[in-house]
């Protein structure tokens, strides 16, 4: 069985992942960002979305341990609910954002800038 702080590292590098091309390409030919605006602001979309993932197994754990049993996403949604209303949907996100934003979006700049000299050198 995989430990709590397991999925949510899981949750967080796939939420990281998984929105940073998708948002780079969207910036760039939808909205008509140049390159650095685009990748600046695919890098805090994919903070903000590691954020986002990482904290419902946060909330699914607490639910289970209040429980005593492995909770199913309804029931863990139905707990947070009765226990600590609509917003405690939300508890811990902006902590949690501002602890990953910074190495995540340093990440993916020094990321773009290899690949501009790998580019630049013929790779």
């Amino acid at each position: 069985m995989c430990n709590p702080l397991a999925k949510r590292k899981m949750g967080f590098d796939m939420g990281m992942l998984a929105s940073y091309n998708p948002s780079l390409h969207y910036l760039r030919e939808t909205c008509g960002f140049n390159k650095r605006r685009a990748q600046l602001g695919a890098s805090a979309t994919s903070a903000f979305f590691a954020a986002a993932c990482s904290l419902p197994s946060k909330h699914i754990h607490v639910a289970s341990i209040k429980s005593g049993h492995a909770s199913t996403s309804l029931e863990c949604a139905l707990e947070i609910l009765k226990s600590r209303g609509p917003l405690g949907f939300f508890s811990g996100f902006s902590v949690c954002l501002l602890r990953a934003a910074p190495p995540i979006m340093t990440t993916w700049l020094g990321l773009e800038r290899i690949r501009e000299l790998e580019w630049s050198i013929g790779l």
